[in-house]
């Protein structure tokens, strides 16, 4: 790993919000997520959002993650290509690995 980058691992449900266009997530824990902020602060963007290279069951794809004020943390979004790469369901539990390009934030 670059030593540039932060990683952090964590296990989460997947869940899926929304009726007519579903969109998939899992978020990262509140504790997690509070370091996170510390280290990338809110200036990045309007939308806060943090890039990472995420990691489960060895596939690994670039994405942002969003912040939930309401809950506290991080929400990792799994788009199709990687829901069907994994064979992904509602529920599902996953070891997630996220990798942050610190340097992006300094």
């Amino acid at each position: 790993m670059d030593a540039a980058k932060l990683r952090y691992r964590f296990e989460a449900d997947v869940w899926v919000t929304g009726e007519r266009v579903r969109l998939w997530f899992v978020s990262l824990p509140t504790e997690m997520s509070a370091e996170i902020l510390d280290v990338v602060g809110v200036s990045l963007n309007p939308w806060g959002t943090v890039p990472v290279e995420a990691t489960v069951d060895g596939f690994t794809w670039d994405s942002s993650m969003f912040p939930r004020k309401d809950r506290g943390c991080y929400d990792l979004p799994l788009n199709a290509k990687v829901r069907h790469r994994l064979g992904l369901h509602e529920g599902q539990r996953l070891d997630v690995t996220i990798d942050i390009d610190i340097l992006l934030h300094l």
